[in-house]
């Protein structure tokens, strides 16, 4: 068992616990006879239940208290971190307004927060004037000099 690298025997173990194939396709792949397959499932029973309940917890769906956690679901977190990389897209348009990148990762980040608070409509709801257009000033850049 010792010949194993450390690599070689945490694969060995996730492809057992696992239950990647039978016995037989395990000890081929791994170019290891099956009797010697065997007795290491007997040496190393307490990793294997380890990888087990691993590998099922991550089969689990997530509860309401962990989605909960996640910065994702928190509408206060999400607005605080789309706020801090718009501060900085808007720095940097500033530093170079001529960057069309710079301007639509802006604009992007604007809309999604605008989203978040619910300030656009969904697209396909509510009544729309085709006539209707949408105009934005950006303060120190020349949006005519842009097209």
């Amino acid at each position: 068992m010792a010949d194993l690298s450390p690599k070689l025997r945490r694969d060995l173990i996730h492809a057992i616990a696992s239950k990647e194939g039978n016995a037989l396709y395990i000890s081929r792949k791994f170019d290891k006879p099956v009797a010697w397959l065997k007795k290491f499932v007997e040496d190393n029973k307490e990793a294997l239940e380890e990888a087990r309940e691993a590998l099922s917890k991550e089969d689990q769906e997530p509860t309401p208290t962990e989605l909960g956690e996640l910065w994702i679901s928190n509408k206060t977190e999400r607005l605080r971190r789309y706020q801090a990389i718009a501060d900085e897209l808007f720095k940097e348009s500033m530093a170079d307004p001529t960057d069309a990148t710079t301007l639509r990762e802006f604009r992007s980040y604007l809309v999604a927060a605008a989203n978040e608070l619910g300030q656009l409509l969904h697209r396909g709801s509510g009544e729309v004037n085709p006539d209707d257009t949408l105009g934005v000033d950006i303060v120190g850049v020349d949006l005519d000099k842009l097209r």
